[in-house]
């Protein structure tokens, strides 16, 4: 989630209405980016998962792989495409 759900506005009842929309487009864009990750690898297997990650080429734990089936990247990478994501807006 992102701090426009902490921030509370000083101005006028507007700008409560504003950050609350906000607030409601973050969480519902999280929400949909869940569904998606869950939707990818629905019907996958540990067998669809690979053993080393397609960026980097370090092992993928054999956890991972059990936790999400269908895994091509190792947590490192992963974090990474989604900080990349998360700073250019795209869901």
């Amino acid at each position: 989630m992102t701090d426009i759900c902490d921030q509370v506005p000083e101005r006028d009842v507007g700008d409560w209405i504003d950050a609350a929309v906000r607030c409601e487009e973050d969480f519902l864009a999280g929400a949909r980016e869940a569904q998606q990750r869950a939707d990818q690898t629905q019907g996958k297997t540990v067998a669809d998962s690979a053993e080393n990650c397609s960026s980097c080429g370090a092992a993928i734990p054999q956890a991972r792989r059990e936790a999400v089936p269908g895994v091509d990247l190792c947590v490192a990478c992963r974090t990474r495409v989604e900080l990349y994501n998360k700073q250019r807006g795209i869901r």
